[in-house]
């Protein structure tokens, strides 16, 4: 367990996350296949292939729990991807979605087997062995299924696994090779859309350096008026401190973040540490280029 606090950019080597593979079945008059759904302030989306809905006049989804789903189609992006919002924003309780992607170049450098998590409309879960079989494009790669299994009708929008961690969205299949969309591509391409409903954390989260400061000064306390050399309101620093805490594993890495404001000190407390872990701290510019970084390893207790 780690506790720290004050940081704007914090990665240790560590981490697990539970994933819940496919999140949704998607169904309309001509089409069916799989999605991923993407929690967003009050609101729940969901990605999904956009040749499976595009044609349709309404969508209908189906998760583990909840059964008929209405979904309204906000966008589609020339990749074969379409972004869904739910009306029933509770059905991302399920969602597999984990931060945007980050981890997909490192997680490609190196590994070249994954699974594909493919939901049955009854609800039941199939998961399939796969091998990367190219990883030569940004936005795409490429998958083939192991012992002989092959790709069936629906499978589009299936989740791409490593381990836990989701990389991408299968979008088509030609003979025995199959499509992926990249989860940090499909981030990307849905991020204008996205900022609209998140929260002033997401967006700090999401890399987004103009998180409304506008409404920092609304929120002002203001002088009174018509009264001279008024004392000034009194400051209140309640929820100053902000603390991080989560479990760990070797290997893995997470990130926390915060808006860190000019001319500010910031410290660092960490709770002792059965394990030696390394913490990296970045303060970034508004075009999020790294102005500083400091890398320590504290001695295990």
């Amino acid at each position: 367990m780690k506790k720290l606090t004050k940081t704007l950019t914090l990665l240790s080597i560590l981490f697990s996350i539970p994933a819940f593979a496919s999140d949704a079945y998607v169904r309309t008059p001509h089409q069916e296949g799989q999605g991923i759904l993407r929690p967003i302030g009050d609101s729940c989306f969901l990605y999904t292939p956009a040749h499976v809905v595009t044609r349709a006049q309404g969508v209908m989804i189906e998760t583990r729990l909840r059964k008929k789903l209405q979904g309204e189609l906000i966008n589609t992006y020339p990749q074969d991807l379409a972004l869904v919002k739910l009306k029933d924003s509770s059905a991302c309780e399920e969602s597999s979605w984990n931060g945007g992607g980050e981890r997909v170049d490192a997680i490609l450098d190196v590994i070249s087997s994954g699974r594909l998590n493919y939901k049955h409309q009854q609800g039941r879960l199939e998961v399939f062995d796969l091998e990367i079989t190219n990883k030569a494009v940004d936005t795409t790669f490429n998958i083939k299924l192991k012992d002989g299994k092959k790709f069936r009708k629906g499978m589009s929008g299936s989740i791409i696994t490593v381990g836990d961690y989701p990389i991408g969205m299968l979008l088509s299949v030609e003979g025995d090779i199959g499509t992926v969309l990249r989860m940090d591509t499909m981030a990307d391409l849905s991020r204008r859309v996205i900022l609209r409903y998140a929260t002033d954390l997401e967006r700090i989260e999401m890399g987004d350096t103009k998180v409304r400061s506008e409404s920092n000064i609304a929120t002002e306390p203001q002088k009174p008026v018509g009264i001279k050399n008024a004392p000034p309101p009194k400051q209140t620093y309640e929820n100053r401190d902000q603390v991080f805490n989560g479990r760990i594993s070797k290997g893995e890495t997470t990130d926390h973040k915060i808006l860190a404001r000019g001319n500010t000190a910031y410290r660092i407390i960490g709770q002792p540490q059965r394990d030696s872990v390394d913490i990296r701290l970045e303060f970034l510019d508004d075009a999020g280029n790294c102005i500083f970084r400091l890398i320590r390893t504290p001695a295990p207790v």
